[in-house]
């Protein structure tokens, strides 16, 4: 489904705005070969520390080790918390499903969207926006860092 179709607007009207907050979908093809990489790393260093997980989380070094990459402020997170994080990292039975999804699955239809759109992609001190629109007469963004416009 694509924001902003008939499908998805309101009985008898148009989407007025859409708001979607998701970790890929619009990667290049290295980009998304980059991010399963570092996910099924992830996943692979989680069932390594699975047997070891309460001391792991235990210390606010070994929360640190594993969940750097993961949460701000890793060491600040209740070790109950970081152990069942861990644990459940290890153990999510569609985590390949899903990393298969995120490198394979590219969106479409994105050409039936009719109302504005800005898309922001980055660290919100350095936006790249219009990286997927940029260059469809529906971005009215100017040229910034990474919009091909």
């Amino acid at each position: 489904m694509v924001p902003g179709s008939p499908s998805s607007s309101p009985p008898g009207g148009r989407t007025r705005s859409v708001i979607a907050i998701a970790p890929d979908g619009l990667g290049t093809p290295l980009e998304r070969v980059h991010q399963a990489a570092a996910l099924l790393s992830g996943r692979t260093l989680a069932t390594l520390l699975a047997p070891i997980a309460t001391p792991v989380a235990a210390t606010g070094a070994g929360r640190s080790l594993f969940f750097a990459m993961e949460r701000s402020r890793p060491w600040q997170l209740p070790a109950a918390d970081a152990r069942q994080l861990l644990l459940d990292f290890a153990q999510a039975p569609g985590y390949h499903g899903t990393v298969h999804a995120a490198m394979f699955d590219v969106p479409t239809g994105l050409e039936r969207i009719t109302c504005p759109v800005l898309l922001l992609q980055g660290p919100p001190t350095r936006w790249s926006a219009c990286r997927a629109l940029g260059s469809s007469p529906l971005c009215g963004t100017p040229s910034c860092d990474g919009c091909p416009a």
